[in-house]
């Protein structure tokens, strides 16, 4: 079952927005191969960015991974961060 990682983080100050895509970038240079990595940034709020992580590794228990945990401790010296996992119910929704 793939699962969803969601990191998202509202930065303390607007000029940190280039240490924020440095992480990002050493973040996606490591990803495992059973990880997809998106980036997105708020439409409204410029300081208000989330990643998500979609994880397929069947062997991983869905919740908050080693690389998660290792991205939200480098992001906290640069704003609030909130860090949750997610997965699929297909009782519930389905869709395209």
């Amino acid at each position: 079952m793939a699962w969803l990682e969601v990191i998202s983080i509202r930065l303390s100050y607007q000029e940190d927005v280039e240490n924020l895509l440095s992480i990002l970038r050493q973040v996606a240079e490591t990803l495992p191969v059973s990880a997809e990595y998106h980036c997105y940034k708020n439409a409204n709020i410029d300081s208000d960015w989330m990643f998500a992580l979609r994880h397929t590794d069947e062997t991983m228990e869905p919740g908050r991974s080693r690389l998660g945990l290792m991205i939200i401790e480098a992001l906290r010296p640069f704003g609030l961060v909130n860090h949750t996992a997610w997965i699929s119910d297909t009782t519930i929704c389905t869709g395209k």
